[in-house]
C-alpha cells in the first residue's frame, strides 16, 4: 500500500489483487477432542466441517490416526477443490 502521512492509501492495482484473493476457496475444520476414561481407549474427536453455502458435516474420530487422516484428506481435497475452472 502507498502511504500518506498516516493514513493507508490502496491503489487500484492493490485494490485488483485483494479481489481475486476474496475469490479464493475457504473452509473452516473444526475439531472438538475430548477423553472418556483413559487416553488413549476413550479418545473421542467431533470434526465438523463448514464449507460456504451448505450445511455443516460433522465426523467422529476415536484415534489419533484416524483424526490425522480426515484431516490430512480434507486438507488435500481443499487444494484440489481451489485450482482453476474448480466448481467448489
Amino acid at each position: 500500500m502507498a502511504r500518506f502521512g498516516d493514513a493507508s492509501v490502496m491503489t487500484s492495482f492493490k485494490a485488483g489483487l485483494m479481489k481475486r484473493r476474496i475469490r479464493e476457496r475457504s473452509e473452516t475444520l473444526m475439531l472438538r477432542a475430548w477423553v472418556e476414561g483413559e487416553f488413549p481407549r476413550g479418545l473421542r474427536v467431533r470434526i465438523t466441517r463448514i464449507e460456504p453455502a451448505r450445511e455443516p458435516t460433522v465426523t467422529m474420530a476415536t484415534t489419533v490416526e484416524a483424526t490425522c487422516a480426515i484431516v490430512e484428506s480434507w486438507l488435500r481435497e481443499l487444494g484440489a477443490n481451489s485450482g482453476p475452472g474448480s466448481s467448489r
